[in-house]
């Protein structure tokens, strides 16, 4: 018996059919096809003698109404065939307006499912209610838009939809949801203009004049204050406990960075919003605009989660700082009816298989069709409604590279037609198939994390044993050297200015810089003690930070963080991923370090040179040798009061010697000390400590 195990529509008359075993060209199989409960005639074909895919092409095209009831029978068993592909004819014009709409007198509901028979609104004035208070019916307007207008105010009722399609009937939340009762188990009915804090219509941007001008710091709400005992424990894990002005607030203000990169920040599913014990990074998305109410001080009500973050939002840019979020649109925690995609318009917003799996990109399990219209329309609309709802400030893309390349240059343009100084950048990677490399964003206006540079400074991030420049491990010289001066193309680099390169050697995943190099010092033939890994601290933040490009950090790499050696810390108790403040005294001089690095990045515009022509013409690579390199910033580099500026850098145990070009050099930067004008004079020669960066200018 061969079994027919997938069907799919691909155009308005062809369907192909995969098969269990080959048959072969001209063999009988017994197929009845059914269309809106009427026979229909095809003909069988087939690209060779025999396969296992088979296409039945129809005696003439079915409409989409048809569409919607598709049904094959084969020795008395019925099959059931979705649209995938082909909805893309089937799609609303503009940017019709999806999700709830809500106003004091009426409420209108639109969502898409052109596949479905029926779709009802199921409404409830109390989230615990099973059975709907009203039910009202949803007409299809144009293209498989759903829509109905509800009079009065619905203002703190809650919602979900009943639909009909592919011969089931489903009940799901909206993936347009702008917030949810708690757990995201029914969407909520909001007037947004009530969640805004005291003072956000006078909310002020922090300037940022160039994309280079960035300093990022990547944080999770839960991990920079789970342990900061200068607020109230009920702040401690929220959105509002950052800037609650404990020892996080104060942090962030005396680092000096401009950015804080909140990690996934939206709803998820691995943990129970009120489950107080469960912890997770929170990259297996749910709902896309909807703010996690784990972070909330009540995540029953469907206000808090909104305000809190807006007024986390509006209070940092207070400070002076602005706020990227980390989005992961390339797969979902759920597929099937748990997953308000595909309960919505099944297998379309994800990438099957011919054999109909669902392909695995990402390491997930699944991964989304970031190249189809209605997916690439959630993923535009969800980012210009945290620009205009909530203020933010950029984007980081969680595996990037498995989207779809050209959505990120069109999201790029249309963001930067909202907010110019928005930041964009991602992982120009996935864990299987990468669509978008390194090189991909030249020109885009977007930028990368520059692995490159990574690798280079900390060694390998999954091989405890090999290390990096930053431990003496000899060439890697070169890639420090190029990646110093923002990775150019015509060095063997990638990029076409810096703003494009997004310079680290330290993120959430994989062990914390500490970590790794203390893993790798154990494994090694020379004796490490404390003191050279503070050094190896230190000369891996004056690169991250100096080099051109944008400098990222993680929340802790200025005090050596530890997770106790854990490499994947995603699902760890908070003992392990929440910030020992303890530690920023004990290692008080590597965070005065940072400190004025960034500080000195700041305030010199050499460092944050973004123009690739004068870059080319002023920045030059001047020595490289084993664990050593110099490199030269002339002639006022992008306006900078200092006319030379020399950078060398020592990845050696040994001390180093360098002759200067005669005269009187300012000595800016050494092993402990950072200066924004002068440690001390120097004539000639230079000595340059082991494990360590020189900065000198006149």
């Amino acid at each position: 018996m061969k079994n027919l195990v997938w069907a799919e529509i691909v155009n308005p008359n062809t369907i192909n059919l995969l098969f269990d075993q080959e048959v072969s060209l001209g063999e009988d199989l017994s197929l009845d096809l059914k269309v809106s409960g009427k026979n229909m005639d095809y003909i069988l074909a087939m690209d060779s003698p025999s396969s296992k895919h088979v296409k039945m092409v129809l005696e003439a095209d079915i409409s989409l109404s048809e569409m919607k009831e598709v049904i094959i029978n084969r020795n008395e068993k019925e099959y059931r065939v979705c649209p995938i592909s082909v909805l893309e004819n089937f799609t609303p014009e503009g940017d019709l307006e999806l999700g709830c709409i809500y106003g004091e007198d009426s409420t209108t509901f639109r969502t898409w499912s052109p596949i479905a028979k029926d779709v009802k609104l199921l409404l409830f004035e109390d989230f615990q209610s099973e059975d709907p208070d009203v039910v009202v019916d949803m007409e299809e307007i144009e293209n498989g838009v759903w829509e109905t207008k509800v009079e009065g105010d619905l203002d703190g009722w809650f919602y979900k939809y009943e639909i009909k399609r592919c011969g089931a009937t489903v009940r799901t939340v909206d993936i347009y949801s702008k917030s949810v009762s708690i757990n995201g188990e029914k969407s909520a009915v909001v007037d947004l203009k009530k969640s805004n804090p005291e003072g956000w219509e006078e909310d002020i941007l922090p300037a940022l004049d160039s994309p280079t001008d960035a300093v990022i710091y990547e944080v999770h709400v839960a991990d920079i204050t789970a342990f900061d005992d200068e607020i109230p424990e009920e702040l401690r894990g929220k959105f509002l406990g950052i800037v609650a002005g404990g020892k996080a607030t104060k942090h962030l203000k005396e680092l000096g960075v401009t950015h804080v990169q909140l990690m996934p920040s939206m709803i998820f599913r691995s943990c129970k919003e009120d489950d107080e014990q469960c912890y997770n990074w929170g990259y297996d998305p749910y709902l896309h605009m909807v703010p996690s109410g784990k972070y909330s001080k009540d995540p029953y009500n469907p206000y808090s989660r909104i305000s809190e973050l807006k007024e986390l939002i509006l209070k940092l840019h207070k400070m002076g700082i602005r706020v990227i979020l980390d989005m992961v649109f390339p797969h979902t925690f759920d597929i099937g009816e748990k997953s308000p995609l595909d309960a919505t318009v099944p297998y379309y917003y994800y990438r099957i298989s011919q054999d109909g799996k669902y392909v695995d990109e990402t390491g997930c399990g699944n991964t989304t069709a970031t190249e189809r219209k209605m997916m690439r329309k959630l993923v535009i609309d969800t980012l210009k409604y945290w620009v205009n709802e909530y203020h933010v400030d950029g984007f980081r893309f969680d595996q990037m590279g498995a989207m779809d390349k050209g959505l990120v240059e069109d999201l790029t343009k249309r963001l930067k037609k909202v907010k110019p100084s928005v930041l964009i950048y991602g992982e120009p990677w996935g864990a299987g198939t990468t669509r978008i490399f390194k090189g991909d964003q030249r020109g885009k206006n977007y930028g990368v994390f520059n692995d490159d540079i990574r690798d280079a400074i900390r060694g390998s991030v999954f091989e405890e044993e090999k290390k990096g420049f930053v431990m003496a491990e000899k060439g890697t010289e070169r890639r420090i050297a190029v990646g110093f001066l923002g990775s150019p193309s015509y060095l063997g680099g990638f990029t076409l200015k810096p703003e494009e390169t997004v310079n680290y050697s330290e993120c959430h995943d994989n062990h914390t810089l500490w970590d790794k190099n203390l893993l790798s010092a154990k494994k090694d033939s020379r004796k490490w003690n404390k003191e050279d890994l503070k050094k190896a601290q230190k000369l891996a933040g004056g690169i991250t930070i100096l080099s051109l490009g944008i400098p990222f950090l993680h929340l802790g790499q200025d005090f050596c963080r530890t997770k106790n050696f854990n490499p994947n810390s995603y699902n760890a108790p908070i003992d392990t991923n929440g910030v020992n403040w303890r530690r920023k005294e004990e290692f008080s001089d590597v965070f005065e370090y940072y400190k004025g690095l960034i500080k000195l990045r700041r305030k010199h515009p050499a460092f944050r040179a973004n123009d690739p022509d004068e870059i080319r013409e002023k920045a030059k690579l001047l020595r490289i040798e084993p664990l050593f390199a110099v490199l030269y910033f002339g002639y006022h580099l992008n306006e900078d009061p200092w006319k030379e500026i020399f950078i060398i850098l020592n990845g050696s145990l040994d001390r180093k010697k360098y002759h200067l070009p005669s005269g009187i050099w300012k000595l800016v930067v050494d092993s402990k000390t950072i200066s924004t004008d002068a440690i001390r004079n120097v004539e000639n020669l230079i000595t340059v400590e082991p494990i360590s960066m020189n900065i000198l200018w006149r």
